[in-house]
């Protein structure tokens, strides 16, 4: 329990010195960091490679685990530091930070943007389509952008589904079928989906 926490204080203070850029300042943080993990451990978890790859799996299964922010391109870049953080937390560098940030900004914009193209109209739900969701760390990224488009639009069509239908089992009366309440709810759904994922992906940028 005591080393699945100071992972997870690693990850906090991770996420949160990513606002400041001065990369002085950040190499310090990560020492810091380093000793508040030994320090409140009654037995401390040495900062290994083992450390690096369970740390290098919470930070980004926690930055992105609907695995609708980065593809696959950009994961290749990132897992290259998985063995290579306990290096960066004893103060040698701190490059995967660097990169993290730049990779994990880019991402937010265009996810930004992805969300707001596609849901400016209806969605069609003629078409027979699936979607696949995993907790598992191994679950894969997007091949490239227009494949990270794809996985969005089934996301978001999924999503708009799980609502109306939700409000649809919910309603004893059924006075119409189900087709006819997605066409009704439609419109008004898609909006507060929109509200909803756009607020989320401020709410990380800011």
């Amino acid at each position: 329990m005591r080393k699945r926490l100071g992972l997870w204080i690693g990850v906090s203070i991770f996420f949160a010195s990513i606002s400041y850029s001065q990369s002085t300042s950040t190499r310090e943080k990560a020492v810091v960091l380093k000793r508040l993990i030994e320090l409140n451990h009654y037995s401390p978890r040495p900062v290994d490679d083992s450390f690096s790859v369970a740390l290098f799996e919470i930070i980004l299964n926690q930055a992105d685990p609907r695995r609708l922010l980065f593809t696959a391109p950009e994961y290749t870049l990132l897992v290259r530091y998985k063995n290579r953080l306990d290096d960066e937390l004893n103060g040698k560098e701190w490059a995967f930070f660097d990169l993290f940030s730049s990779l994990y900004g880019k991402a937010l914009t265009r996810s930004d943007s992805i969300v707001t193209n596609l849901l400016k109209k209806p969605f069609d739900f003629s078409t027979n389509e699936t979607i696949t969701a995993s907790k598992e760390p191994t679950f894969n990224f997007a091949a490239d952008n227009a494949a990270l488009a794809s996985r969005w639009s089934r996301y978001l069509k999924y999503a708009m589904l799980s609502r109306i239908y939700s409000t649809y089992e919910d309603d004893t009366l059924k006075k119409s079928t189900f087709k006819e309440a997605l066409g009704k709810s439609e419109p008004a759904t898609r909006e507060k989906i929109q509200q909803s994922e756009i607020k989320s992906i401020k709410k990380i940028k800011d």
